[in-house]
């Protein structure tokens, strides 16, 4: 009966990795330039009377990871002038889709050419 020596367990990590990389080697993302992200959340809410803007953007360029936040209160009608604009630039883009699929309808049949309403 032959007897068995306890085996040493050893972390093997790739090369220029060590053990608390979250990420790939410098080496890996030196030949391959593509992977990258961003991410960007901006939060305004009005609470109180006063604006709150939450901003968090996130991005993994070139090998480095980057986090930064905002956190920022402002006047009460900042909020109403900031969804004011919004509404307007999202009007100003669906009138633009809704006139671009004008031109793809036919027009109505007979003497009448005007569109009728009901």
């Amino acid at each position: 009966m032959s007897t068995r020596e306890p085996v040493e367990k050893k972390k093997v990590f790739p090369a220029g990795m060590e053990e608390g990389d979250l990420f790939a080697p410098a080496n890996f993302l030196s030949f391959n330039p593509f992977i990258s992200f961003w991410y960007s959340k901006r939060e305004v809410s009005l609470r109180d009377g006063k604006t709150h803007i939450n901003i968090e953007e996130k991005s993994f360029q070139n090998g480095k990871f980057k986090d930064e936040k905002f956190v920022g209160v402002m006047e009460g009608d900042v909020y109403h002038r900031f969804v004011g604009e919004m509404q307007k630039a999202l009007f100003s883009h669906l009138e633009f889709v809704f006139k671009s699929f004008l031109s793809l309808l036919p027009l109505p049949s007979g003497k009448d050419k005007t569109l009728r309403q009901p």
